[in-house]
């Protein structure tokens, strides 16, 4: 059985010229705890920039996502960066519920 990247290589492939594929993406419909966004650097990768939570509205938050996230890899003020930072929530798991600190 193949993968839904691997399905849908193969449909490019056979309608398309298609040459190595270098990179993957992937999207998920999700919503963060406090309904903003994460946009950008992952806390866990040094190399990795992040733009999730758009919850099915990413016409209008991939825009924002774009400007964000080109001054964080440029290393420019954003005056969005901080809102939607992707460390800007700290997360406490018990075994009875589920609680999120704002730093």
């Amino acid at each position: 059985m193949q993968s839904r990247d691997e399905e849908l290589e193969a449909y490019a492939r056979q309608h398309f010229k298609v040459g190595d594929v270098a990179y993957r993406w992937s999207g998920q419909v999700y919503e963060p705890v406090d309904h903003a966004l994460y946009i950008g650097k992952n806390p866990s990768s040094e190399h990795l920039f992040i733009a999730t939570g758009y919850g099915g509205n990413g016409m209008t938050y991939g825009t924002i996502a774009a400007h964000v996230l080109a001054d964080v890899v440029l290393e420019r003020p954003n005056r969005f960066s901080e809102v939607y930072t992707p460390t800007r929530l700290n997360f406490c798991l018990t075994d009875k519920e589920e609680r999120y600190i704002f730093k």
